[in-house]
C-alpha cells in the first residue's frame, strides 16, 4: 500500500514516524515552533500580496513610471 503525504500527497517516500513526508515533517517542526498563528502572519506578510499591492505593481509595470525591472536593467546593459 503506497503512503501518501497529507500535506503534499507525495508517494515517492516512506515514512516510519508520521502522516508526512521529510519535506513536509520540517514545515510541520517549524509550525510547532513558532505556532500556526506567528506562521500565517509572516506567510501573509512575506508570500502573499494583498489586492492593493498587487493593483499598484500592475499600475507601475502598465505605465512604467520610472520603474526599473531587471528585465529593463538587463536589456540596456546588453545594448552597451
Amino acid at each position: 500500500m503506497p503512503f501518501y503525504c497529507v500535506l503534499c500527497a507525495n508517494e515517492e517516500e516512506s515514512c516510519y514516524w508520521g502522516n508526512f513526508c521529510s519535506k513536509c515533517l520540517k514545515l510541520k517542526k517549524v509550525i510547532d515552533l513558532y505556532g500556526i498563528d506567528n506562521i500565517n502572519e509572516t506567510l501573509d506578510t512575506v508570500y502573499l500580496r494583498d489586492k492593493d499591492k498587487v493593483e499598484k505593481r500592475a499600475n507601475v509595470l502598465k505605465n512604467n513610471e520610472g520603474v526599473k525591472t531587471r528585465q529593463m536593467t538587463k536589456t540596456k546593459q546588453e545594448k552597451k
